[in-house]
């Protein structure tokens, strides 16, 4: 199973997709990019037992999708998608030489023990 929104713009903003990734084909569509709009798709399209039988769905880091699916499918595995998981590690290195550049402005320099190593 995949979660994930489209951008509608400013007006509309977001719709939910829910697909099937094995076969690539939508599933289900619906307002906004809320907990209660996926809440929705589990409550209306799936059986209690069709719930318990998620294994594993893949989506964005938006926290309502995640606190969604560990309520209604609970042994259901979260899997975060490559493109936000290498976005998030990107501004995590771009923070870090910030760090590293304003220390050199400052004078500071690098050594192994102003960077807390040794």
């Amino acid at each position: 199973m995949g979660v994930d929104e489209i951008y509608l713009g400013k007006k509309q903003k977001f719709i939910t997709v829910v697909s099937n990734l094995e076969s690539g084909e939508p599933l289900w569509f619906g307002r906004e990019r809320k907990k209660e709009t996926l809440d929705e798709f589990f409550q209306t399209e799936l059986s209690a037992g069709q719930r318990m039988r998620i294994s594993a769905a893949c989506v964005d880091m938006w926290e309502p999708f995640r606190m969604s699916m560990e309520q209604w499918a609970p042994r259901c595995r979260i899997v975060y998608d490559k493109f936000h998981i290498t976005q998030h590690a990107n501004q995590a290195i771009d923070e870090v030489g910030r760090s590293f550049s304003a220390r050199a402005d400052r004078g500071a320099g690098w050594s192994k023990a102003s960077a807390g190593c040794c």
